[in-house]
């Protein structure tokens, strides 16, 4: 979770994230799921720029950004829907093999 309204802490998020994906014990196909909190107020950044701050473009795993309010729960719902449903896919295929 990054806060939109805050470019300092997303560029540190960044680091972190870069961090996590030179750790070789993280498996790569792992997917990411990133809420980008306090979207809703005045000033935060956009969906498109915390992405950008984020460079998510560069993953090369699959990811979702998803606006949200910690506050309020607003968001919370679909990132967690989206994590849901790939676990489930990936349950069924592991279980087909």
């Amino acid at each position: 979770m990054v806060d939109s309204s805050d470019r300092m802490r997303i560029k540190v998020a960044r680091s972190e994230l870069e961090m996590i994906l030179e750790n070789k014990n993280i498996n790569a196909k792992l997917p990411f799921l990133f809420f980008a909190n306090k979207n809703d107020l005045k000033g935060a950044c956009s969906l498109e720029e915390v992405s950008e701050l984020l460079e998510l473009s560069s993953l090369s795993r699959t990811h979702l950004i998803v606006s949200c309010s910690a506050s309020t729960g607003k968001g919370i719902q679909e990132g967690v829907e989206w994590l849901c449903g790939l676990i489930k896919l990936q349950l069924e295929t592991t279980n087909r093999n």
